[in-house]
């Protein structure tokens, strides 16, 4: 069973690495890879408490 999932698991790793393969050798990787972590980076400050308590705020008014 456990060999299953690795298996499995190596073979997620695999398609995932065709398009970055693709993406180095067309030279979009650094760009994708910074649009990416500037989705994760706005989505974390969204998910902040502070953001959150903000947000209630304005739609109460």
């Amino acid at each position: 069973m456990q060999q299953s999932v690795l298996e499995q698991a190596g073979k997620a790793a695999d398609v995932a690495l065709i398009p970055a393969v693709v993406l180095t050798l067309i030279g979009w990787l650094p760009v994708a890879t910074g649009v990416l972590t500037f989705i994760w980076a706005a989505f974390r400050v969204y998910e902040l408490k502070t953001i959150q308590s903000w947000l209630r705020r304005r739609k109460k008014s």
